[in-house]
C-alpha cells in the first residue's frame, strides 16, 4: 500500500462513525490481500507474506471487536475464523486460490456495511480533529481531486 493511500484511509477514519470504521477496515484488508497476490505474482514472496500477514490483522481485528451478545456476531465470528486459516493455508502454500475466495466473501460484508453505514446517522467516533476537506481543480486538459487538511493547503496567492 503506497503513503498517498495510508494517508487516504487515515483522514478517512478520522472522519469516520462506527460503521463506516468497520467498512475502512474491510477495504484495507481486502487492499492488502491483492497487494499480496500482487507481489506473489511478481515473485516476491517476502511481500507476499508480509500483505497476507497485515491482511489477516485486520480480520483478527474485526473479529476482536464483536459484540457477542448479538447472534449475528456468531456467524461472523466463524466467518473471520475460517477466513484466517484460509489465509494461513496460502500463506504456508503459496497459492492464490484460497485467497481470491477470502477477498470476495470480505468484499460481500463490506457491501453490506456499506447499506448499513448509509443509515447510519451517527458522530465520527474520533472528536477534536480537525475538518478534512476535498475538492476538484481542473485546468485546461486535466481533472484533479485534492483532500486534505485545511492547514496544509496552499490555496491563493502568496507575496
Amino acid at each position: 500500500m503506497t503513503k498517498s493511500e495510508l494517508r487516504a484511509y487515515a483522514m478517512r477514519v478520522s472522519q469516520a462513525s462506527r460503521t463506516e470504521l468497520i467498512v475502512i477496515m474491510y477495504e484495507v484488508a481486502i487492499k492488502y490481500i491483492d497487494d499480496a497476490v500482487a507481489a506473489l505474482n511478481n515473485g516476491d514472496i517476502e511481500g507476499y507474506r508480509q500483505n497476507l500477514k497485515k491482511s489477516k490483522a485486520f480480520v483478527n481485528e474485526l473479529a476482536s471487536v464483536l459484540d457477542m451478545k448479538y447472534d449475528v456476531s456468531l456467524n461472523l465470528l466463524s466467518l473471520y475464523t475460517f477466513m484466517n486459516k484460509a489465509m494461513v493455508r496460502a500463506d504456508i502454500t503459496l497459492k492464490t486460490d484460497e485467497l481470491i475466495r477470502v477477498r470476495g466473501m470480505l468484499d460481500k460484508l463490506r457491501i453490506s456495511f456499506v447499506h448499513v453505514s448509509a443509515t447510519d446517522d451517527s458522530a465520527p467516533m474520533m472528536k477534536n480533529v480537525q475538518q478534512v476537506y476535498a475538492g476538484l481543480t481542473y485546468s485546461k486538459n486535466s481533472l484533479n481531486e485534492s483532500y486534505g487538511d485545511p492547514a496544509d493547503m496552499q490555496r491563493g496567492y502568496k507575496v
